[in-house]
């Protein structure tokens, strides 16, 4: 036993060794068998983390297997650190994501408001051409305000904390509520497309 522990000096620092005589080897005596990391010592007093196992033989003699690892325990900590940093970034994200809703929604539910008092004519009477306007106006103004919902149902769906509802959609509504918005560039690129189409010969 002696010599046991005259080895383990050299190979353990002080506080490791405290550590088998009130934690290690009182295990091993009850289990026959311990294994777990423990921190070592190199040739040249350096540290390292090592795996070690010990095996109690019926003569009494203790079996020790031991193997570095230290890149194993520094890999470990550059993961911990850097799932560490991604839970941050997400943090960032969704307190952005809260802050810039709030900041977009309330200007735009001012400009659906301000919208639907003009085509109340409460400000006075419109034309129909400026009724159309003022109903491209509110429709943009929602399908605005339906996109910022998109990014905040997003921000949910990473958090896991989205539920999902279904309901039926009205094909027919969702084709002829997107046709304002591409109406105006529909119109540009064919007005484009005669303009720079060749004179034919007669």
């Amino acid at each position: 036993a002696s010599d046991v522990y005259k080895r383990q000096r050299k190979l353990y620092p002080i506080e490791e060794l405290a550590r088998f005589d009130g934690e290690i080897f009182p295990a091993l005596a009850v289990a026959g068998h311990w294994q777990g990391e423990v921190t070592a010592l190199r040739r040249d007093g350096s540290q390292f983390a090592e795996g070690l196992s010990l095996t109690l033989t019926e003569g009494g003699l203790i079996i020790s297997v031991g193997r570095d690892i230290s890149d194993r325990k520094d890999y470990e900590a550059r993961l911990e650190q850097t799932n560490a940093e991604l839970a941050r970034a997400t943090r960032l994200k969704d307190e952005f994501l809260a802050n810039m809703s709030h900041e977009l929604r309330t200007p735009l539910n001012a400009i659906l408001g301000m919208t639907e008092g003009l085509q109340d004519e409460v400000f006075g009477i419109l034309n129909r051409r400026q009724q159309r306007a003022l109903s491209t106006i509110e429709n943009s103004g929602r399908h605005l305000l339906d996109l910022i919902n998109d990014i905040l149902d997003l921000a949910k769906i990473e958090a896991g904390k989205l539920e999902l509802h279904t309901t039926p959609v009205s094909i027919r509504y969702l084709c002829e509520s997107s046709l304002p918005f591409i109406k105006h560039q529909t119109l540009k690129k064919l007005s484009l497309i005669h303009i720079s189409e060749p004179t034919r010969p007669y």
